[in-house]
């Protein structure tokens, strides 16, 4: 199914996420959930208002097993002005605590 224009024939695709990552072909690929993060010993992820440039550390244990990484900022909104532009990155303190209980490597050596 597509369309033809100037005798080319034009491909329709479904629009994409922005949240969404895709490989070369064009086929979402999937998405980090909270069930990945606990299994890698993290519990917790960083955040920030777009607004304000507040951060905090945000836990997410309590959101669904199912729910992709990157949809736990829509579910946030920041405490002090109320805005829901907020981005969430990986918290790198609790991620070294994490390699360090599992292997005995710090980041600190």
């Amino acid at each position: 199914p597509g369309r033809q224009h100037g005798g080319l024939r034009l491909m329709s695709r479904p629009p994409r996420n922005p949240r969404r990552a895709y490989d070369a072909d064009g086929r979402e690929i999937r998405p980090t959930t909270i069930s990945d993060l606990k299994a890698l010993g993290c519990r917790t992820r960083a955040a920030k208002c777009d607004a304000y440039h507040r951060e905090a550390v945000v836990d997410v244990s309590g959101f669904p097993d199912a729910l992709p990484l990157p949809d736990v900022a829509l579910k946030l909104r920041c405490a002090q002005c109320r805005s829901k532009r907020i981005r969430i990155r990986l918290n790198i303190a609790e991620c070294y605590e994490a390699l360090e209980r599992k292997t005995g490597w710090s980041a600190r050596r």
